[in-house]
């Protein structure tokens, strides 16, 4: 029979006869009946696939492939290619591998012999089987009359990047050590060598570690994890590779507490403008609403960049107390949104809090002080890549935090420009609740509550200037540059592991500044004595952050 390149033809009945087949042209033929005839078959060219075993001998010429049949009812010889793939193929009489002949393998499946196999040629690797984990010893061929001499090479397709493969011979087999090469090095070897990779293979490393002395022992790991540690293995291009370790390493719970840091500053900004209102006379002493708008990305060299937003409110009231002082509590409420850049990771985020605020002034001279207590809720979801198999994650969380600054300056009055220098130092302490994500195989990461706390201290200038309109109403204009240093942080590098694995390693990201630079621009609108407007715009930048946040602010004396 032939089949011309490109063209496939499938021949459904059950062929017979005194003669044989003899398979020519560059196409594939596909037989799927029960075939009796009894004269042998001989690939010249092209493909010949089978769902039954084909009768009698079997011959594959130099140009022919023998694809992934289920067996052969007398000898085989090789002189082309024979694929062994999804399944052993039998072969009822002896075997024999040419110099010019290939015995592809599929990991996880191979070639039964009843009679001898003769060995020369090469053996290929192509891939492995689904499930298929890698160990010391996996049959690639079995001879129950002996095996007669060996392969001339052994060649691994490009799909095979995290699996070492020798060759070993027994008195009735032919065998591989399929034994996981290092992932660490292999990762090194591919030139995978950003940090955030990086450390997800030391975390892979270990887990396969830990399934090899399960085994050892007698245990037995579980199946889902198994499942994902052959998808691992069996990446099939360094671009996968680095694109599973990636996405194994958890950046965007690193990212977590910076985004969360952010939300906390939001507030602490809003109460320190008002109270800056307040002794600018911008503003009387009532009850007060801000707008928290806040977007901006994280970025840091090595790791996944991160963009975020958030928006809600804060509204608050405040009283005089004597000639010098006022008192006032604050409520805030703010919805976050977080995602690592190209990627499908992200994370939302509900934050509610409770603060309060005072402060004194004396001539030129003023200070106030504010603490805020809130609560915040996470969701986050994550898509795992185990080699071309993907696997969502997802976890939800919950934590505490404090919050507390003082600040103090000294007002000066050049021309009609009101002047302010300022000096702050701030305490914020966040503690993160444990999680643990559900799905991925065994290849979510859990992590134990932590706390992430960090004091800084900061100077500033603050410029205002108002003006009163024909119409009668009250505008002003105030802005102000700030920069903030961190004296100490804590805890944003934390440990967490696999949930299929005990291998706890610290997880790395973005992570917190230390250095902040604060720009704030905004005006004001008095239409009243009682009333008033503020939109304000603040730009912060640092290291690692680019946001900017815009509010608006409402104001009713009384």
């Amino acid at each position: 029979m032939r089949t011309d390149a490109g063209t496939t033809l499938t021949v459904p009945n059950a062929i017979g006869g005194a003669g044989g087949l003899t398979k020519e042209g560059a196409g594939t033929l596909v037989l799927t009946g029960a075939n009796t005839y009894p004269g042998g078959t001989y690939i010249s060219a092209g493909i010949l696939q089978a769902t039954a075993v084909l009768p009698g001998d079997t011959a594959v010429g130099s140009g022919g492939w023998l694809d992934g049949v289920l067996g052969v009812g007398g000898n085989l010889s090789n002189a082309g290619n024979v694929a062994i793939h999804g399944g052993d193929t039998t072969v009822g009489g002896n075997y024999s591998n040419a110099s010019t002949g290939t015995l592809a393998i599929s990991l996880g499946s191979k070639l039964a012999v009843t009679g001898t196999a003769t060995l020369n040629g090469t053996l290929e690797v192509t891939g492995a089987d689904p499930g298929y984990v890698a160990n010391t010893h996996t049959d690639v061929l079995t001879a129950t009359g002996g095996v007669i001499g060996t392969f001339a090479q052994l060649v691994k397709d490009t799909g095979v990047v995290f699996t070492s493969t020798t060759i070993g011979y027994g008195p009735n087999d032919v065998y591989l050590d399929t034994t996981g090469l290092s992932i660490t090095v292999a990762a090194a070897a591919m030139g995978i060598v950003d940090p955030a990779a990086a450390q997800a293979a030391q975390r892979v490393q270990s887990g396969f570690e830990s399934i090899n002395a399960t085994m050892a022992s007698g245990g037995k790991p579980a199946s889902d994890v198994l499942e994902g540690a052959g998808a691992i293995q069996h990446s099939a291009t360094p671009a996968v590779a680095q694109a599973t370790l990636t996405s194994l390493s958890g950046q965007l719970h690193a990212a977590s507490a910076a985004m969360l840091f952010d939300g906390i500053d939001a507030g602490s900004n809003a109460l320190s403008e008002h109270f800056d209102d307040l002794v600018g006379g911008r503003t009387n002493s009532g009850a007060w609403y801000g707008d928290l708008g806040w977007q901006g990305n994280l970025q840091r060299g090595g790791y996944a960049g991160a963009t975020f937003r958030s928006d809600g409110g804060m509204a608050g009231a405040d009283v005089r107390i004597g000639a010098h002082g006022v008192f006032g509590f604050a409520v805030g409420q703010s919805r976050g949104f977080g995602q690592l850049d190209a990627s499908w990771d992200h994370g939302r985020t509900w934050m509610n809090s409770l603060a309060t605020y005072g402060g004194v002034v004396n001539g030129p001279w003023y200070a106030s002080a504010q603490v805020t207590s809130g609560w915040y809720r996470e969701d986050m979801q994550r898509m795992l890549q185990l080699g071309a198999l993907m696997a969502p994650v997802g976890n939800a969380s919950t934590g505490r935090y404090m919050a507390g600054a003082l600040e103090g300056g000294r007002v000066f009055h050049i021309g009609g420009t009101r002047v302010v220098p300022f000096a702050d130092v701030r305490y914020q302490s966040l503690d993160l609740g444990g999680f643990i994500e559900q799905g991925g195989l065994g290849y979510g990461l859990e992590g134990e509550g932590r706390t992430v706390g960090r004091s800084q201290a900061g100077l500033g200038l603050r410029v205002e200037r108002g003006w009163r309109l024909a119409n009668g109403m009250q505008m002003a204009f105030d802005g102000s540059a700030g920069w903030q240093h961190t004296l100490h942080q804590h805890g944003d590098v934390f440990n967490a592991s696999f949930t299929g694995f005990n291998d706890w390693l610290p997880v790395e990201g973005i992570g917190l500044s230390r250095n902040t630079t604060i720009l704030r621009a905004g005006v004001s609108l008095w239409p009243t004595r009682n009333f008033g407007l503020r939109l304000g715009y603040m730009r912060e930048q640092d290291q690692r952050e680019r946001a900017g946040s815009a509010m608006l602010q409402g104001t009713v004396a009384f």
